[in-house]
């Protein structure tokens, strides 16, 4: 990790407290956007559903985000212009989605393999049983093929354009079974990015020590592009799971 100025222990404690708030407030967000987006479901108005959906995605996405600041805010530049960044361009939802959700996989799975390696039998079941394993099934299937049209689907739920010569009309867009997949998606997202946050400091800390990198700072220093960084997070995984 690069070398940074000395940041003051009040100062510290600080960052600490408003970007767990932020991270937690950010969760609250997210689960009212589900909810809102699950009222419309309920009464046939899949498009706009589906867009709160997505918001709601969005949201829990950027709770993970600053859970990371709390720990390591010499890297609150870099991971907020990391955001930013992406919030200029037209795909930053497939960027930051496709960043958390694998994230979020990564540390789920990776915490399991800790947990199991303590006595705790209890903590391992309090986390692996914080959401439903069938919808878990859903989100892992359903990050690669899903992600790479959100962003676009959740514009042409809300405004009709005309392209290749016809006509988007967002109430003709979705069903209701590909939005309730969605709607599925966004839960369990949110619940596993819940798991993230409401973690003990020690146990989210020994993740990014097992890592021995930031990882916002290597992608900005050492990768070429997001499918890299994931490839590398894969065989950092593998690595755990299977010891040489």
């Amino acid at each position: 990790m690069l070398n940074n100025p000395i940041m003051k222990k009040g100062d510290k404690t600080k960052k600490y407290n408003l970007y767990l708030k932020a991270a937690k407030t950010s969760l609250n967000n997210a689960n009212l956007l589900h909810d809102e987006a699950s009222l419309l479901i309920d009464v046939d108005h899949f498009a706009r559903g589906f867009a709160l959906c997505v918001l709601s995605l969005e949201e829990s996405s950027k709770a993970f985000l600053f859970r990371y600041i709390s720990l390591n805010p010499h890297d609150e530049d870099k991971t907020l212009r990391l955001i930013r960044d992406h919030e200029k361009k037209l795909y930053q939802s497939e960027a930051i989605l496709s960043f958390s959700f694998k994230m979020a996989q990564f540390l789920f799975e990776l915490t399991e393999i800790m947990l199991k390696g303590t006595k705790d039998k209890q903590q391992l079941d309090n986390f692996t049983n914080r959401f439903d394993k069938d919808a878990f099934e859903l989100f892992r299937d359903g990050i690669e093929n899903t992600l790479k049209q959100l962003h676009r689907k959740k514009l042409d739920s809300l405004y009709v354009d005309i392209r290749d010569g016809k006509i988007i009309d967002p109430n003709q867009l979705l069903t209701n079974k590909q939005v309730k997949q969605v709607l599925d998606l966004a839960k369990v997202h949110s619940e596993i990015i819940t798991n993230v946050v409401m973690a003990k400091d020690e146990l989210l800390t020994n993740m990014w020590k097992i890592l021995s990198l930031s990882p916002f700072e290597d992608y900005n220093r050492n990768f070429k592009d997001m499918e890299e960084f994931l490839k590398f997070m894969t065989e950092i995984q593998n690595k755990i799971e299977n010891p040489s």
